[in-house]
């Protein structure tokens, strides 16, 4: 088994929480490719602490401030819990993580060989009128808007379907 980040925004994150969300698709450039069933996915995610750490950097905040209720995840913050500096998702410490995904299938294909079930599985909530996967289509292609990277172009993703466990990954995995 191997444990390995991923970044997730608030929107996604929030899926999570809620069980929406048990899939998604990277490019096939990365390092998610290496993934295999059983591995585990640690969530990074954007947070907050308090004000008093707002010039230390994240690789030297003191993972004890979690016994202390003194991160704020911004998916589910509401705007007065929204104190200190803004950390993006990719400098969030492993300890700090709350969300792991147990890998459970990987597929290379390409994007769009997505359906319907699969869409809602990526956690997109669904508009009325339009068909999830264009729903889908529509985020994909705003995260992605380089040549050979758009919807259109059909590039090469993984797609990892997972199952999502409450609680931090190194705990996960001790625990087996």
């Amino acid at each position: 088994m191997t444990i390995r980040p991923i970044i997730f925004s608030a929107e996604m994150v929030r899926a999570l929480l809620e069980g929406r969300k048990t899939q998604t698709r990277r490019l096939a450039t990365s390092y998610l490719r290496k993934c295999e069933a059983g591995d585990l996915l640690y969530v990074r995610e954007h947070w907050r602490v308090g004000k008093h750490w707002d010039d230390t950097p994240p690789r030297a905040i003191d993972p004890i401030i979690m016994e202390h209720g003194e991160i704020v995840y911004i998916a589910d913050a509401t705007a007065n819990e929204l104190r200190g500096k803004h950390r993006q998702g990719m400098h969030m410490p492993r300890w700090a993580s709350r969300l792991a995904l147990r890998v459970t299938d990987v597929r290379l294909q390409g994007v769009k060989d997505i359906d319907g079930i699969d869409a809602l599985a990526e956690g997109i909530t669904p508009v009325s009128g339009r068909a999830p996967w264009r729903v889908f289509r529509t985020l994909w292609d705003s995260l992605h808007d380089k040549p050979g990277e758009r919807f259109f172009d059909n590039p090469q993703i993984v797609a990892l379907t997972f199952e999502v466990i409450h609680g931090n990954v190194d705990e996960i995995a001790r625990a087996g």
